[in-house]
């Protein structure tokens, strides 16, 4: 073995040295290697009911308020790279989610801005289909949460920071829900003048 010429031997310091690297750069990167995967399935449980407020953005639609109830049931994942995902459902109260109730588990990227988009992917007749519901925002655990929702329509759905619908929690009334709204959207770049 070329290990063992006495030329080799000299300039390793001989073969136990050069076993001694292999083996601690081996566990070096099984250790790296475990703490990465260790951090990346990192998650944790989220399970919140919360009372909140129904509103109409704009001047014009300060009357338009109710009140509902959000639940939220899933795991939050955070990835090593710093994504984060939240896999559960989401009920929000008085939403007529045309979905099939087995198909309702929710897969939503969390970006920085812990915003994400609220959409259904689910099988009908063989098909996939898609059902937008809108976009959420929150806060690091779920106890706080601002949903813009779109409006329905033949040709898809749509929202307005102008006349949007919202829904913020926890909430008893608009003003409350306006603040939590204005509070998670802050760092949003289309969120709506919420001096309405």
């Amino acid at each position: 073995m070329e290990c063992f010429n006495n030329e080799n031997l000299r300039a390793l310091g001989g073969c136990r040295t050069i076993i001694k690297r292999l083996i601690i750069s081996i566990c070096f990167v099984a250790v790296v290697a475990i703490v990465w995967y260790l951090w990346s399935i990192q998650s944790e449980n989220i399970s919140v009911e919360l009372k909140g407020t129904k509103y109409r953005l704009g001047e014009k639609n300060k009357d338009f308020s109710e009140p509902v109830k959000v639940k939220v049931k899933g795991r939050l994942h955070n990835s090593i790279t710093g994504e984060r995902k939240f896999i559960g459902t989401i009920e929000l109260e008085g939403e007529n989610i045309p979905v099939p109730a087995d198909q309702r588990e929710l897969n939503i990227l969390i970006s920085k801005e812990q915003s994400g988009l609220v959409i259904y992917s689910y099988f009908e007749d063989g098909k996939a289909k898609f059902y937008n519901v809108g976009g959420l925002f929150i806060n690091s655990d779920f106890t706080r949460v601002a949903f813009y929702l779109y409006e329905q329509q033949t040709d898809g759905g749509g929202w307005s920071g102008d006349n949007g619908i919202m829904l913020s929690a926890p909430a008893g009334n608009r003003n409350e829900a306006l603040a939590i709204s204005k509070e998670l959207m802050k760092n949003w770049t289309h969120a709506p003048n919420f001096t309405q």
